[in-house]
């Protein structure tokens, strides 16, 4: 029998088996290319100004972004970012695990970054003549940007940071204090919560929401976060895409927590902040003998042989204080779709559709921004402002769990790209046949290594 094992291996090239999708119905060509993305940031600046004035830190967080304020630098890895953009699926808005689907929920936002879910949609009109542009920038920052350190209607981010460091001094009047918040603020907004690819400069569009900072504090960054993040990982799963922007750390943050056997090993050396959301959990030290290689194929294979265990299923937070940080209470129902050990997205009755409607993620607002003139939002606007009938409320963790002959399963089965790495497909094809010949004695690991040599 042994000897059967190990002649095993000719077949596992991983080039005659089929990944999927056996239904091609649904989804197009995926990207699966040998290059690990840039995800663009801005926030190194921030981190040597140092922690602003008490009050530019109370008038950031009237503004919302106190949560954003207190999260911890957190290096990006790149190749464990790639890896779940090519799971990615801009057909669905969701990521095609092989434990099922899975998105980032507003929920998830809120825990991770603190930023405010509810208030008013962030959209408006983007264009600005230089009277406009001259005008809004005397009155709210008290300087007028010369033209070297502007892109069209967009700042460079180097000129705020010199010139709005989150320092009050003395005789400073509430006028120039309020001016020294939208500075710092604007620097929190275009380089971590809504950075685009060039993470050099931010749209004056964001200034204009700044006139009043309580009122700052009633619009939904927290949405607008979410959804660039969702235009990039649409930007990012096509092909020849590099250079990304979006709040990145957040994805990544979210794929620790929802993938622990991915997650580094942190080292418990410092202490967590109370008042930090839960990305704070990830200010420490990590073990470097337990970090994962930090390379594409790595993290491919691994979620290829991805165990049902290995995921966390569901994470509810209750209203109240989560590492010290306020939930809000139609957040803490928000779950429009969580992981689930053969996991799908739920309806707004909290039931899993069985297989679920035509997706509406390619529809009419797809790829919409504020480029190219004004378009019509009025209708997602309406959305949004009808969301608290929108909610989805699972009382029972258990709907997330489906029998082995549901058919969203085979649906679903039959839909998805199963596996992007040929050392997936090849280790899930050995652990089936050994489990048919009832083998139970032949490890994973000696199956990955039969494979692996398949591939050599």
């Amino acid at each position: 029998m042994c000897d059967e094992v190990a002649n095993l291996g000719y077949f596992m090239d991983g080039s005659s088996i089929d990944p999927g999708p056996t239904d091609g119905s649904l989804l197009g060509d995926s990207k699966v290319e040998n290059v690990t993305l840039i995800c663009r940031r801005n926030d190194n600046n921030l981190r040597q100004l140092g922690q602003p004035s008490p009050r530019i830190v109370e008038l950031i967080y009237q503004a919302g972004f106190g949560g954003i304020l207190e999260m911890p630098f957190i290096t990006l890895d790149r190749a464990f970012i790639t890896a779940l953009i090519e799971r990615w699926r801009p057909e669905t808005h969701t990521f095609h695990l092989r434990s099922g689907e899975s998105i980032v929920t507003l929920q998830d936002v809120e825990i991770i970054t603190g930023l405010p879910v509810d208030g008013r949609s962030i959209t408006g009109d983007s264009r600005f003549d230089k009277g406009k542009k001259k005008d809004l920038c005397e009155r709210l920052l008290g300087l007028d940007p010369p033209g070297e350190v502007m892109s069209g209607f967009k700042v460079s981010l180097k000129w705020l940071c010199d010139n709005f460091d989150g320092k009050v001094e003395e005789g400073d009047d509430e006028v120039t204090v309020l001016r020294k918040a939208r500075g710092y603020i604007l620097q929190l907004i275009g380089g971590i919560v809504l950075s685009d690819q060039s993470s050099s400069h931010v749209h004056l569009y964001f200034l204009s929401l700044l006139d009043d900072l309580q009122l700052a504090g009633t619009y939904s960054w927290r949405s607008a976060c979410l959804a660039t993040l969702y235009h990039y990982l649409d930007f990012g799963s096509t092909v020849g895409s590099k250079n990304l922007g979006g709040m990145f750390v957040l994805l990544q943050v979210w794929g620790w927590e929802r993938f622990p056997f991915l997650a580094p090993a942190r080292s418990g050396k410092r202490v967590i902040r109370r008042d930090s959301p839960l990305s704070g959990r990830w200010d420490d030290e990590f073990h470097s003998p337990n970090l994962p290689t930090h390379v594409v194929g790595h993290y491919r294979f691994s979620l290829d042989v991805q165990r049902p265990d290995e995921v966390i299923v569901y994470v509810t937070f209750l209203p109240e204080e989560v590492f010290g940080w306020q939930v809000s209470h139609s957040s803490s129902s928000l779950m429009l779709s969580s992981t689930s050990q053969s996991g799908c997205c739920v309806n707004l009755e909290g039931e899993k559709p069985s297989p679920p409607p035509p997706s509406k993620s390619l529809g009419e607002f797809h790829g919409l921004d504020l480029r190219n003139g004004v378009k019509d939002w009025s209708k997602p606007i309406r959305l949004w402002n009808d969301r608290a009938n929108n909610i989805v409320n699972i009382t029972d963790p258990d709907i997330l769990v489906y029998p082995a002959d549901d058919p969203y399963l085979d649906w679903y089965e039959r839909i998805t790209l199963r596996f992007v790495s040929k050392m997936g497909t090849a280790t899930n094809t050995a652990m089936q046949l050994f489990e048919r010949l009832s083998m139970s004695f032949v490890s994973a690991e000696a199956v990955q290594a039969i494979a692996r040599d398949g591939l050599d």
